[in-house]
């Protein structure tokens, strides 16, 4: 039997990945493009002129001592179990190699007047790393294009089978990873990428969604019309809940508007209730008021106006909704 060797499958930089097994020195030997000759591990991890950019130094040790130990072992050896074609697999590897079944297989080629073992890393099925174009709008705007894009788990690599994207756009070439979706948007739409391999059928999503705004601020008044309300600050949300600290030192009505459909809310300050709101019209009431509040894109919306009915004077006052 000739000398074993191995030989990855995997070819990254300018590595030409065979292994053999010097059984002379004892040294795992690998064979380099850029020198045109054969290199130690050491000097393989040692880079000089050697190329390993990129390259899993772990895989390789892996890969040297999976070869030693079956070139050497006829334990291992006898424990070929199955063939198929040209190829021979090892199953049953004893617990004291460092090779398992979640790190990688071994593969037995048999050729003529010998063997060569080969050490391929577990297959990672296609998934998707990421699917993008997806955003939040505010209600009433209209957004003309999503520019979607996409990528793989692996580099390089494309779907065996096929790619599509719902919404109507289909399917598109395994080797495209953007596609601009041109109808205009002014409610809430799902995309879904879907992929066709050999082995896995991964989907991805992404989304494009619109809130409305709630509002809160100060006011020398505590009736507000659409105007004072889209004055204040602001924020996209569609959570009612928020913890916002006021400054009223001039004296002023602190106030918090959310859309009505986000129903009502609880305040307190200092952990104490607090439900001293105006009505809009001058008087004190523990329930909110309501106003059509118009946005910036025309859209007008009913709100629930929580405004302190008493000037406030503090310039730290926190209040808390939920």
């Amino acid at each position: 039997m000739r000398d074993p060797f191995l030989t990855s499958s995997i070819v990254i930089g300018s590595l030409a990945n065979y292994i053999k097994h010097d059984p002379v020195t004892g040294d795992m030997l690998f064979h380099d493009n850029v020198v045109n000759g054969e290199v130690t591990l050491a000097q393989l991890l040692g880079a000089g002129s050697v190329d390993i950019s990129g390259f899993n130094a772990v895989y390789l040790a892996l890969a040297a001592e999976a070869a030693a130990r079956i070139a050497n072992d006829a334990i291992l050896q006898s424990q070929i179990t199955s063939v198929s074609g040209d190829l021979v697999y090892l199953s049953g590897l004893p617990s004291t190699t460092l090779i398992t079944s979640s790190d990688m297989s071994i593969i037995v080629e048999v050729i003529s007047g010998g063997y060569n073992l080969r050490v391929a890393p577990p297959i990672i099925p296609l998934a998707f790393a990421s699917f993008t174009g997806g955003a939040t709008y505010e209600v009433g705007q209209i957004i003309n294009s999503v520019s979607l894009a996409w990528t793989y788990n692996k580099s390089n690599a494309n779907p065996s089978v096929s790619q599509s994207i719902n919404q109507g756009i289909g399917g598109l070439p395994v080797v495209d990873r953007t596609y601009m979706y041109s109808t205009p948007i002014s409610a809430g739409i799902t995309f879904t990428i879907s992929a066709v391999d050999a082995t896995s059928s991964p989907t991805a999503n992404t989304a494009v969604s619109f809130l409305r705004r709630v509002y809160w601020g100060v006011s020398p008044s505590s009736s507000l019309g659409s105007v004072d309300i889209v004055a204040g600050s602001s924020l996209l949300s569609g959570s009612k809940s928020r913890t916002i600290t006021y400054d009223c030192s001039l004296g002023r009505h602190f106030f918090y508007a959310i859309p009505a459909s986000y129903g009502t809310i609880t305040a307190s300050i200092n952990n104490l209730a607090f439900s001293s709101w105006s009505d809009g019209v001058g008087n004190e009431t523990p329930s909110p008021y309501q106003v059509t509040v118009t946005n910036a894109y025309l859209n007008n919306t009913l709100y629930n106006v929580y405004s302190c009915f008493y000037v406030q004077y503090g310039s730290n006052i926190q209040v808390v909704y939920t």
